[in-house]
């Protein structure tokens, strides 16, 4: 198996991605406004990005999310010389991906 395969090819499952009726189920809890807040967030760097690189336009919001939250999703937290930050780590993201787990 390689990494790749293990990629979602699906996004429903991303909180940014859910409908109008799916979110109605988080309606009073916090959990709404951080939602929207992380759709701004990508918006807002999306558009940065496209003023900079007007190229990048022909790659539509949509699609810039989904691996964006692709990336998210997929990033380890780790500690180098006392300095946190993220990375790929391939062949731990794949450990619990095989069927059966």
């Amino acid at each position: 198996m390689k990494f790749i395969d293990i990629l979602p090819k699906g996004f429903t499952n991303f909180p940014i991605f859910y409908t109008k009726e799916e979110r109605a189920w988080l309606d009073g809890s916090p959990f709404q406004n951080q939602i929207s807040d992380k759709i701004k967030d990508i918006s807002n760097d999306y558009n940065m990005i496209c003023k900079e690189v007007p190229e990048y336009q022909q790659f539509p919001l949509k699609e810039y999310s989904e691996y964006r939250m692709m990336v998210a999703s997929r990033i380890f937290g780790i500690s180098i010389k006392n300095h946190k930050t993220d990375a790929f780590v391939a062949y731990a993201d794949m450990l619990n991906h095989r069927r059966p787990r």
